[in-house]
């Protein structure tokens, strides 16, 4: 690879970093405007439940307080370009009242982006919920 497509490559990595970034942020402080930008029209949303939300839906229980996250914790650990598609996998944690119930999310999920029209968009999530630990003997 040149030293120009690496650093292309290292830039697309930065924006898409920044997308999850706002993506979580918006998740947390229910901005309905900031997530419906990010989210394709197409997107597919599946939860750690295996219930799956189109963009309207998940956009709605956001706006509607369904989904009402609480400051989200999420570590980044790989990001993998092929063209105009981005896969993140991450880790993602935070206390949330979904339907009006406490719960704790503690998922490692796969974010799809994809570049439509010259501009980023979550295209299609899967989390997977990750174990308890189970308390030593």
């Amino acid at each position: 690879m040149s030293t120009t497509s690496d650093q292309r490559q290292i830039q697309l990595v930065t924006a898409i970093r920044g997308l999850e970034r706002r993506r979580y942020a918006a998740m947390s402080a229910a901005d309905v405007p900031e997530l419906a930008e990010l989210l394709s029209e197409d997107l597919l949303y599946t939860h750690s439940n295996a219930s799956r939300d189109t963009k309207a839906e998940y956009v709605g229980m956001v706006a509607d307080g369904t989904f009402d996250y609480g400051p989200i914790a999420y570590t980044e650990q790989e990001v993998v370009v092929l063209g105009d598609t981005v896969l993140v996998v991450g880790e993602f944690r935070c206390d949330a009242v979904i339907n009006g119930a406490p719960k704790t999310i503690h998922n490692v999920g796969l974010a799809v982006w994809t570049r439509h029209t010259g501009d980023w968009r979550l295209a299609a999530y899967q989390p997977t919920a990750v174990p308890p630990v189970a308390a030593p003997r």
